[in-house]
């Protein structure tokens, strides 16, 4: 005869129609400290399943493991998990928009441990029907995977599911030429030319270390700008020193001019280096579509495989040729042509490692020739006899 102690520590499985179902005994602790044992049911379709599961519950209950949470853990409680975790990183606001449009879509209405390797294969598969290119479900997969591991960390679910590895090589070689960056600033509303220029001549991140410069940041008597410790990607502070490159000085002089007016129009501090009339920058998209637009610098928007895109009304689309974060590998090879050692460069930059820098490390056409032109100089300041090159057989 069967009692609770002994289906507690068994469990049983019983047929209920088409699907076998599967119930156990499990203890948890409530909010005042009591222990509670709690009846868990669960139904799959197959026996082999059932039995499956409730093997793995066995064990996890006689090492300690189980916890009745799990069964009440939903992807809703993973995303707040993720938000408190990333909370004041500078990537939360594309932590955000990540978690709450596709992957809200999808595991909405999920419990947590029924995202499984199954489930999440069914992701991978709904987002490239809708045209998503590999390395935006590799990022949303990313951030899926840390929620679950964080629950695993809590205590509130026994185990991350295996995840799919997506290769992709979709790193930007895009950089700007000289030409091609002052015909976007003629181009761009004249408010926006500061950060633009700064963001040019350091290679900062835009939106997370330049336009939340403050003047407090900014020194100079010592010619120094500065991000503080924990406001950069690897959570290390950086200093710029400005006063020996003077177009920046400039940049910098003329943001202070700026400010200072528009102080004395508002009647009150400024505390911002780049703002508009008062009023902080917090998303330069738009401007910079517009600018990208007046200048020329536009290119087809096409699929992930390479395919135009059409609007509604039959025409192409179109996406700038150049992003704000093509100016960290714009000034990463004006620091390489420099000469300036890696070491320097990565700590005016911002780059932890040099697997990374080397990313940025772009080398154009015009560079290769420039290099070969100095070979060329050096062989015939050495007397090397040059032949003519021949142009056919």
């Amino acid at each position: 005869m069967s009692n609770k102690r002994a289906e507690y520590g068994r469990g049983s499985i019983r047929q209920r129609g088409s699907r076998w179902q599967i119930r156990y005994y499990a203890d948890t602790v409530d909010e005042n400290g009591r222990r509670i044992r709690t009846r868990v049911t669960e139904s799959f379709n197959a026996k082999s399943a059932a039995r499956k599961q409730l093997n793995a519950v066995q064990g996890a209950i006689a090492e300690g493991r189980h916890h009745v949470t799990a069964d009440r853990l939903r992807y809703d409680d993973l995303e707040q998990m993720m938000f408190d975790h990333y909370d004041r990183m500078p990537s939360y606001d594309r932590v955000k928009r990540a978690l709450t449009t596709h992957l809200r879509a999808f595991f909405g209405f999920y419990k947590a441990k029924n995202i499984t390797a199954a489930a999440i294969k069914e992701y991978v598969k709904h987002r490239r029907s809708e045209g998503a290119a590999d390395g935006v479900i590799r990022y949303e997969l990313a951030l899926l995977r840390q929620g679950l591991r964080l629950a695993v960390e809590d205590e509130k679910l026994s185990r991350c599911p295996p995840f799919p590895s997506l290769e992709v090589d979709n790193a930007r070689k895009g950089f700007f030429e000289p030409s091609e960056f002052e015909a976007l600033k003629a181009n761009i509303a004249e408010h926006h030319r500061g950060w633009l220029e700064f963001a040019y001549l350091t290679g900062w991140r835009v939106k997370s270390e330049v336009l939340t410069r403050q003047w407090q940041h900014v020194d100079f008597q010592a010619g120094t700008i500065r991000l503080e410790p924990g406001e950069t990607k690897n959570g290390k502070g950086r200093t710029f020193p400005f006063d020996v490159l003077p177009e920046l000085g400039a940049v910098l002089e003329a943001q202070r001019a700026y400010t200072d007016k528009w102080e004395r129009v508002n009647g009150q501090v400024i505390p911002w280096v780049f703002h508009s009339k008062g009023k902080p920058l917090r998303d330069v998209r738009r401007v910079w579509r517009t600018a990208s637009t007046r200048a020329g610098l536009m290119v087809p928007k096409t699929d992930a495989e390479g395919k135009v895109l059409v609007g509604k009304d039959g025409k192409p689309l179109s996406v700038p040729a150049r992003i704000p974060h093509d100016f960290r590998r714009t000034a990463v090879r004006r620091l390489e042509r420099a000469g300036v050692s890696r070491s320097v460069a990565k700590q005016l930059v911002g780059h932890a490692s040099d697997a990374i820098y080397e990313r940025y490390a772009i080398t154009s056409e015009s560079d290769l020739r420039e290099g070969l032109e100095k070979v060329a100089r050096l062989r015939e300041a050495d007397g090397a006899k040059i032949l003519p090159m021949r142009t056919g057989r």
